[in-house]
């Protein structure tokens, strides 16, 4: 057969021989038509075909449509950068492919996925000027949240060119296309809340059942809407999300990068006050129906896809976003510098009401905490704001030196005067720093031994102790919350010891309360159980006249048989 001969659909008996006998167990049967496929990929038209035969027919098995799809996306992968696809079947291929969008086989609609970021990431935007248009006028579609998450792809794929040249292209198609999507965005989020409050989800406050309900009459097709609306706004701000932390647009008061942060904010607040109440609703059921608490594997895809699932990763794009463009335009970013340290604050205080409340049934669920332990900790590091002059120098010391108010409003702050509530029931809840607040958080909630963590210590504790090295502060509250720690002490080396020897003063009561009666440990090894982070991390300074580095190899093991088991949990 002459390879310069185009294919056309008359070949279509032959070619879905091919892919019939590609996917045989059968070794003699599979290897030839392997073959006779890669020769095909020199055929002009192959490429063509291949995507014809990916739609669904009466006539084909649904076998067959998914492995011409991927027979599809490795072509592309193969020969599209380098031109051997001719012009005419690559203009062909850019028009049809994008009227696949509402495919309604996922295997295959995973595929073409692919191929449309393969072909954008050579093409986009100058050679396929009509793909992000074609893809706006489908969003009006019900296939909107596929055409989403299409852009989304594209637009994650364009960031990995590293060109100046490239990232020049993309500043500007971030300029032009950016003000739509940010609109869009906010759209699909009032109308994601206003369908979350008919359910029955609540979307404000901490204090609400937050794991509605979709039961009733008419739920099916509610709790269909509800994922399908949470889909297409996850994908919508993930867009947005992406064009803002890499096509690094105008930080303006009047630009829109400031109205998406003005909106994002009831992302971070409302959202996230609706995940964590059902996270505790998840944690309740499973101690009732005696699961295990933690899923030490990480949650499985079901979750993921989950309505909760979508609103979690909203959650986590908002605050990863907002710490990426504060890192990359740290000085720019200072008009909204105070508005996001008291956001993250309020995080943090926050998740220690809820643990103080409902003990480890809040603990399942910490990156928002961890992301926003992360903000403070860069803010407090940034050279831009080290100069105490500066606009954002003077901000994060106001911020750290200000009084905290009410964020607390009850049952757990740590500064409230509940005695039975947490460690050092202060009564000062409207005058205490807000450093001395984040301290006692850290110290009592962040460093301390969680319940997998004891499971993994019980298990191998020197295995534990060798993992504890290399565990990163993007997975782990407790390494970040020991970043958050070191960065506040060599914020001020001189004030910050001060306080948290003071801290630790007002504890020590609380703690021998908490001690089991029966233990022998001595106050001078719990502290030390307590410490254990500044061992690790070489922190020196004076308590009690004896300094810490050097007493830590003599009085450490003296204390721990006893004292580990009842204290540390406590500490």
């Amino acid at each position: 057969m002459n390879q310069t001969t185009p294919l056309t659909q008359n070949d279509c008996p032959a070619v879905i021989q091919h892919l019939q006998n590609g996917q045989s167990p059968q070794d003699h049967v599979r290897k030839p038509a392997t073959e006779q496929l890669k020769m095909l990929e020199q055929r002009p038209g192959f490429t063509s075909l291949l995507l014809y035969l990916s739609q669904p027919s009466p006539q084909l098995q649904p076998s067959i449509n998914q492995f011409a799809a991927i027979q599809l996306k490795n072509v592309i992968d193969r020969h599209w950068r380098r031109g051997q696809i001719s012009e005419d079947e690559r203009q062909s291929i850019k028009q049809n492919v994008l009227q696949r969008l509402a495919e309604t086989n996922p295997r295959v609609a995973e595929q073409l996925l692919v191929v449309i970021a393969k072909i954008a990431r050579n093409d986009a935007p100058h050679n396929w000027p009509s793909l992000f248009d074609t893809l706006r006028t489908q969003l009006t579609e019900p296939h909107a949240p596929f055409v989403l998450r299409t852009m989304n792809k594209v637009i994650k794929t364009l960031t990995t060119k590293r060109k100046a040249s490239d990232r020049r292209v993309f500043h500007d198609l971030t300029q032009e296309m950016l003000p739509f999507f940010v609109n869009h965005w906010f759209q699909r989020q009032t109308e994601l809340f206003q369908l979350l409050n008919q359910a029955g989800y609540s979307t404000g406050g901490n204090g609400g059942n937050g794991g509605g309900t979709t039961g009733g009459g008419g739920g099916a097709a509610l709790a269909a809407t509800l994922q399908s609306k949470s889909t297409a706004c996850m994908y919508a701000l993930k867009t947005v999300c992406r064009m803002i932390s890499y096509g690094t647009p105008s930080l303006d008061t009047n630009s829109i990068v400031a109205s998406f942060f003005q909106h994002v904010l009831a992302v971070v607040q409302s959202t996230l006050a609706t995940v964590l109440n059902m996270s505790v609703k998840e944690s309740q059921r499973r101690v009732a129906h005696q699961i295990p608490l933690y899923d030490l594997d990480g949650e499985d895809d079901s979750f993921k896809y989950s309505v909760e699932g979508r609103l979690r990763q909203m959650v986590e794009v908002s605050l990863r976003t907002v710490n990426r463009v504060r890192s990359n335009q740290p000085t720019a970013f200072t008009p909204y510098l105070q508005t996001f340290l008291n956001v993250t604050y309020s995080i943090v205080v926050d998740y220690y009401d809820r643990v103080q409340q409902y003990q480890e049934l809040a603990r399942r669920y910490t990156m928002p905490t961890l992301l926003a332990c992360q903000f403070l900790s860069k803010c407090l590091t940034e050279r831009d704001y080290e100069d105490p002059k500066s606009a954002g120098g003077t901000m994060v010391n106001q911020f750290l030196m200000g009084k905290s108010g009410g964020n607390g409003g009850g049952g757990g702050h740590p500064n409230n005067g509940s005695g039975s509530s947490g460690p050092s029931a202060d009564t000062s809840s409207t005058t205490a720093p807000r450093v001395n607040v984040l301290f006692k958080i850290v110290v009592t909630t962040f460093l301390t031994l969680t319940a997998p963590d004891l499971m993994r210590w019980e298990s191998d504790p020197e295995e534990y102790v060798l993992a504890q090295e290399s565990v990163s502060m993007n997975s782990s509250l407790r390494a970040t919350g020991q970043d958050l720690f070191l960065a506040m002490l060599e914020y001020d080396d001189h004030v910050m010891p001060q306080i948290f020897v003071t801290i630790l003063n007002e504890r020590e009561t609380y703690f021998d309360q908490r001690a089991n009666p029966s233990s022998n440990a001595t106050p001078q090894g719990k502290r030390l159980c307590c410490l254990f982070v500044l061992g690790q991390c070489g922190v020196a300074w004076t308590i009690d006249g004896t300094c810490w580095p050097s007493c830590w190899p003599s009085c450490w093991p003296s204390c721990w048989p006893s004292c580990w088991p009842s204290c540390w949990p406590s500490c």
